[in-house]
């Protein structure tokens, strides 16, 4: 499943590889190659800034609310209900889940909520670090100036 989410979706029938006149010609296999088909999940995936990232049973007529409550609701991390994200297992297509979300959850489909990442030291150095040279900057150039008069 990772390897799918890195490479795309492609679906391609394996008896037409010869046919240099098919879509399928496109694709070269050599010895060796490792072809994975996943296998079907009945589920969807809920990440991001929730209690409890996974995979979940997939049933019709679930809404996006559902999963993320069945998922353990919001963290302090998540952005907020206007962060949410429907990603559609087969087309990778990205929909913003708003009040007015209609579109259909399927099985394979991953739901994303948007969350702050927490920050390393480096960042809050490197902040710490820009500012001070501004303010030394400045207080240099005042003292420059009140010195020259």
């Amino acid at each position: 499943n990772a390897l799918r989410n890195l490479e795309g979706y492609s679906k391609i029938d394996l008896s037409k590889l010869a046919d240099p006149e098919s879509f399928e010609s496109n694709y070269v296999v050599h010895e060796n190659d490792v072809i994975i088909i996943p296998e079907i999940r009945n589920e969807v995936y809920v990440w991001g800034g929730i209690a409890d990232v996974g995979y979940y049973e997939f049933k019709n007529g679930k809404n996006v609310n559902d999963y993320i409550k069945e998922a353990g609701g919001f963290t302090e991390q998540a952005l907020g209900e206007d962060d949410v994200y429907l990603i559609k297992g087969k087309s990778r297509i990205w929909i913003h889940v708003d009040d007015n979300f209609r579109n259909n959850i399927e099985a394979g489909d991953f739901i994303y909520i948007k969350k702050d990442s927490p920050k390393s030291l480096d960042y809050y150095l490197y902040r710490i670090g820009l500012i001070t040279g501004i303010i030394g900057s400045t207080a240099t150039l005042i003292f420059l100036f009140t010195t020259i008069k």
